[in-house]
């Protein structure tokens, strides 16, 4: 009799600890808002995270880009070297598009 009692007992201690943090954001979002009525209106900005955390699928994509950052910043990098090869090209291919209306090269090596 006892072992089925527990995993009702879990499953109500789940739900309380979800419960509390909710309301632990929520008493978070009481300062953000004297602050946005008293300092700046940006600090209403902060109430959007309360949607993040209320959602399970925002919630799943905030768990994807932490737990795979390694890749998303190698992905990024990748980008960047791409787009560091394509104006490589276009330097090299195209000079006349570098020059400002007096004659003169907006840069004059690849690094300016």
């Amino acid at each position: 009799p006892r072992l089925s009692v527990m995993p009702a007992t879990l499953t109500s201690l789940r739900t309380v600890a979800h419960t509390v943090r909710l309301y632990y954001y929520d008493f978070l979002l009481v300062p953000c808002t004297l602050l946005g009525i008293v300092w700046s209106e940006l600090f209403f900005s902060l109430h959007l995270l309360s949607i993040i955390q209320r959602s399970t699928l925002l919630n799943s994509v905030v768990k994807a880009v932490t737990l795979n950052g390694k890749s998303l910043l190698l992905a990024g990098l990748l980008g960047v070297i791409i787009v560091y090869l394509f104006t490589v090209f276009a330097w090299v291919s195209f000079p006349e598009d570098f020059v400002d209306p007096e004659g003169e090269m907006y840069c004059r090596n690849l690094v300016e």
